[in-house]
């Protein structure tokens, strides 16, 4: 009978360690999984590759060598990246805490690298969410017609008495014109900043409520 009841408990529902004085075990809170193991493959693609891999990955790769420098980077990446990864997530596994609990619990002079975690991956997602908010501000932008980085703005000229092309713009091009004045809208210097773009920070907000609705349920809603 105590072997039948056994296999009926439900294999994510984790019991206690017996307890001493009242002989009993008592069930813990149910232990979140996700949907499938696409889900949890994809979450761990979407970790480890990023911008950085897309972006700024192939421009490093010409600038040190060429193919000279997957060499060593291929050597250490089986060597140190590939089995510090999968250790961080077998440590989080095993222990079902946060980095800076489990490096703490593994060794108190660990600590740090959990916390040297945390605020790392802080520091990375507000520079994404930038990278995010540029986005959305084309998006949003792009649904007029014409797309407003298509053409130069023009300007009416005294001197000549008629309508012409933005000087700025026909030298750097309508696209980095809109970029710079649109977008970004540049102030002449750091020492003469034009204050807060408040189309660039409802973009910022929009940002983060995605953000925010994708993990405020945990893996059930950031693994969909």
């Amino acid at each position: 009978m105590a072997k039948e009841k056994l296999h009926n408990v439900d294999t994510e529902e984790q019991l206690e360690p017996l307890n001493t004085e009242t002989g009993s075990k008592k069930p813990l809170k149910k232990r979140q999984a996700w949907d499938s193991k696409w889900q949890y493959i994809f979450m761990v693609i979407s970790y480890a590759v990023g911008l950085g891999n897309v972006w700024r990955f192939p421009y490093l790769v010409q600038q040190h060598g060429g193919g000279a420098f997957l060499i060593p980077y291929l050597i250490m990446l089986f060597a140190e990246g590939m089995p510090i990864l999968y250790l961080e997530f077998a440590i989080g596994q095993k222990m079902q805490k946060g980095t800076v609990i489990v490096w703490n619990e593994i060794n108190p002079l660990l600590g740090g690298i959990g916390l040297a975690s945390a605020v790392t991956s802080f520091n990375v997602a507000i520079y994404y969410n930038a990278i995010i908010m540029w986005c959305f501000f084309y998006l949003f932008h792009s649904f007029q017609s014409p797309l407003p980085w298509a053409s130069c703005p023009t300007e009416f000229n005294e001197a000549e008495n008629k309508t012409i092309e933005v000087e700025e713009c026909v030298k750097g091009g309508s696209t980095s014109y809109f970029w710079y004045r649109n977008a970004l809208d540049v102030s002449p210097s750091l020492s003469s900043p034009d204050g807060i773009k408040w189309k660039m920070l409802l973009c910022l907000i929009f940002a983060w409520c995605i953000v925010y609705a994708c993990i405020w349920k945990g893996i059930k809603s950031s693994g969909k």
